[in-house]
Parts: structure tokens; sequence; C-alpha cells
């Protein structure tokens, strides 16, 4: 039982330890399976088949998705849309928020539609948020100031 863990520690050992790159750190823990498992050979191939068919599946369907966002955003009704919800007078922050939702819905894709919508209205937040009296990065949300979450782009 305690084999199993051994190729989870290979890769952590080698990404702290050695300073190894991800690649390479996983092709250790890699490695590390094959070695170990040697004896369930022929099981491995077949996981390994499995695995390699059914993925097949997802990347279509995530290539689809992207591509069917980067035709949503050469169409003229896009950036009216993106217009329309960029040009309103909230705090830039929860414009931007409401924008990436209202055009993640437009593109039919959550990860297409973020960045989209952070690709394209990028210039006009910032310059919405700079306009304001907040100090560099920061936008205040009561008394307090929020960093690290709440921060305006850079200039």
């Amino acid at each position: 039982m305690w084999l199993a863990l051994l190729p989870l520690l290979c890769v952590v050992c080698a990404l702290n330890v050695f300073k190894l790159s991800v690649i390479y750190a996983l092709l250790g823990g890699i490695i590390l399976i094959l070695l170990l498992s040697m004896r369930h050979y022929k099981a491995f191939v077949g996981a390994i088949n499995a695995g390699a068919k059914d993925s097949i599946l997802a990347l279509i369907n995530t290539c689809a998705a992207v591509g069917f966002g980067s035709v949503v955003k050469v169409m003229p009704s896009f950036q009216t849309l993106a217009n329309h919800f960029l040009s309103t007078k909230f705090n830039p922050l929860i414009t931007e928020a409401i924008t990436i939702n209202i055009l993640a819905g437009a593109t039919g894709s959550a990860s297409g539609g973020m960045g989209i919508a952070l690709e394209s209205p990028r210039g006009k937040i910032r310059r919405s948020c700079h306009k304001r009296t907040h100090p560099p990065g920061v936008v205040p949300q009561g008394r307090l100031y929020f960093f690290r979450w709440a921060r305006c782009p850079a200039p």
C-alpha cells in the first residue's frame, strides 16, 4: 500500500529538493510507476489505451468551445454587447465580473468567454479604474482596503 505513495513523493521531491521543472518531475513519477507496476504490464497498457481514447472527446469538446468563442468574438453584436456592459458606472471590478459572466454565456463556454472578456475590455477597465481617486492597484470597500483579490489592473 505504501508503494502507491512513492510516485507522488518522487514528484514532490523532484520539484522541491532537486528543483527540477514540472515536466521532468512528472516524467520521473511516470517512470517510477512503470517500474513499480512491471508485473501488471498488460493491465497497465490497457489502462493507458482507455485513458487516451477517453481524452480525445474532452480535447475535441474544448477545441469546439474555443473555436465557437473565437467566431463569436469577431461578430459585431459581440462588440455591442461588450461595450454596453462596459459603459456602466459601477465599480470597475464589479463591471468586469458582470461582463465576464455575460460574455461567457454569449460564447457558450466559461473558459472561452473569460479569455475573451479579460482580453477585450482590459484597457477600458484599467482606464475606468484609474479615473477614480483610488490608490494605484487598490479599490476601497467601505473603510477597508482589500489588496490581493480586489486589485485594479496595473497601469
